[in-house]
């Protein structure tokens, strides 16, 4: 399949901004107000969104296999050995994150989110694209 690197370079501009909006909240995180908590739960979305897109498209483009539901790109990409066991079981949990940012917004547990910054967890999910952007360059 033909890359579509337009795409390519608008999902990763997409994840660099949010990455820095991110980290701007790092040094702070203790003292935000609950309309930046909201703003950074909206950021956490975009970003695992913006991976699973990204995952399906790689998976496409290395693999030449289309799949339909964000988890089953997750799944074979660790078939394949393109992810660690710990990579997959991480990116597991954001994804659970990210469901529970969108379907159980009235849960969101704000140590948690807290915590995602302060740890730089986030950065995780950046470290994974970039294996996967490696992975979609190669010859």
């Amino acid at each position: 399949m033909a890359r579509d690197e337009l795409y390519e370079a608008s999902l990763f501009e997409q994840l660099d901004k949010v990455m820095r909006l991110l980290d701007n909240y790092y040094e702070k995180i203790d003292d935000v107000a609950y309309a930046d908590l909201l703003s950074i739960e909206r950021a956490l979305q975009i970003s695992v969104e913006a991976f699973i897109g990204l995952s399906r498209y790689a998976l496409q483009q290395c693999h030449d296999i289309r799949v339909t539901r964000s988890r089953e790109a997750i799944d074979e990409l660790y078939e394949k050995k393109d992810f660690s066991k710990e990579e997959y079981d991480n990116i597991l949990k954001m994804i659970g994150f990210r469901n529970t940012l969108v379907h159980d917004y009235l849960k969101v547990n704000e140590a948690i989110v807290r915590a995602v910054i302060k740890n730089k967890l986030y950065q995780q999910l950046n470290q994974y694209a970039k294996k996967l952007r490696a992975l979609i360059s190669a010859p």
